[in-house]
């Protein structure tokens, strides 16, 4: 916003894929503090990005998935911030015998805000960051800020000790002889992917209580089994008319250059 306001002739606009912002509660604070909620249109689906050298320019082209109207949208400069998984599709794999299930399957990328399980048996698949983690509460945060880069540098200087410590620590908490290195050792080094917080070790209870957990019987399933990545929101790009294949691009300096075979 600062860049904006020392270019006042300098125009913007931000298309959201929602019906309202993303991210967390805060944001709406500050949409109202720098008046940023006349700039933003919702609803907006971008089905192709287009850039012309001759102009400098970008043309997008986009639909109102209220109303179905289609707007064209032009600029000089275009950022993508969308991230980097499909949010309309989560990804649950495909089990044999899913389509005779009689329950209720979710995902939690689409959690049904109406959702009653109160007296109901729960199966939960996965054991990642969607299944354990948590928001840690606030009279933490000050901590985890002055720790957290001093156990990312050991990450990075001594992964296979910092492995080696994690899964022990894994281990303490799972029965005696139970098979810690095929259920819980990852194929990736500490951080290489993000690292779950799992309170007061919750998750490693129902292992202990004896059942081999070959069968299970439940009214609801909820499939914590990732995301479908995708590349800036399946829009279609197109450079000077031709389509950008993105596995034949490199990026240099956050910048994506084309390369020929």
């Amino acid at each position: 916003m600062e860049t904006f306001k020392k270019l006042p002739d300098t125009s913007f606009v931000v298309l959201e894929f929602q019906s309202t912002f993303g991210g967390t509660a805060y944001m709406q604070e500050v949409i109202d503090d720098n008046g940023i909620a006349k700039h933003v249109r919702y609803n907006q689906h971008i089905d192709t990005a287009s850039w012309d050298s001759k102009e400098s320019k970008w043309t997008l082209e986009a639909h109102d998935l209220k109303t179905g109207e289609k707007k064209i949208f032009s600029g000089n400069f275009l950022w993508m911030c969308q991230g980097y998984y499909r949010h309309t599709k989560a990804y649950t794999p495909e089990w044999p015998g899913m389509s005779d299930y009689k329950g209720l399957l979710i995902h939690p990328q689409h959690w049904p805000t109406d959702l009653d399980y109160a007296g109901k048996e729960v199966i939960v698949i996965g054991s990642g960051a969607t299944a354990a983690t948590t928001w840690i509460h606030e009279i933490v945060r000050r901590k985890i800020a002055h720790d957290q880069p001093a156990f990312t540098k050991i990450c990075i200087e001594s992964p296979e000790q910092v492995k080696k410590d994690l899964i022990a620590g894994v281990a303490a908490h799972l029965p005696e002889g139970f098979h810690v290195e095929k259920n819980f050792t990852p194929s990736y080094r500490p951080w290489q992917q993000r690292v779950a917080f799992i309170p007061d070790g919750d998750l490693f209870k129902s292992f202990a209580d004896g059942r081999s957990g070959k069968e299970l019987k439940g009214d609801i399933i909820a499939s914590a089994t990732g995301f479908n990545l995708v590349m800036f929101g399946d829009i279609v790009f197109t450079v000077d008319g031709e389509v950008v294949d993105w596995h034949k691009t490199i990026t240099y300096r956050s910048v994506f250059t084309r390369y020929d075979e």
